[in-house]
């Protein structure tokens, strides 16, 4: 799994994540503006008259909505958090892979390097072992 691999694809989902995470916040703004009543309804007014149960019915239908908004806000901080934490996980797995691959290359470096060393001590112990005539 190589670096290079992992961050040209990361913009793609970080895209996509912020993406999603807007649509929440557009649904739960357009959710906020259902629900703020028309007309401010007082309770105690409704059991002055309590003959009157269309001032029920739209008090409960403010406070479902109102219900409805708390949820989808809930809602939407819970996937923004979410979001943050696959990002995070994703730049961890970002940071490791670079180490990993620092590692990788110093190795081969390391290797390259006692190859040459090993070749110049081959090339050393071959000339001595030439008997000279």
């Amino acid at each position: 799994m190589s670096v290079w691999g992992i961050s040209q694809d990361a913009p793609s989902v970080r895209q996509r994540r912020l993406a999603e995470l807007s649509i929440a916040q557009m649904k739960v703004s357009r959710i906020e503006r259902h629900a703020q009543p028309q007309r401010k309804l007082d309770p105690t007014h409704c059991f002055e008259d309590e003959s009157s149960d269309e001032k029920w019915e739209s008090i409960s239908k403010a406070d479902r909505r109102c219900k409805t908004a708390v949820k989808a806000r809930q809602g939407a901080e819970a996937q923004k958090q979410v979001i943050d934490d696959r990002q995070r996980r994703n730049m961890n797995r970002e940071k490791r892979a670079a180490i990993q691959q620092k590692v990788e290359i110093k190795a081969a470096a390391t290797r390259f390097q006692a190859g040459r060393e090993d070749v110049v001590d081959q090339k050393r112990n071959a000339k001595k072992r030439v008997p000279r005539e």
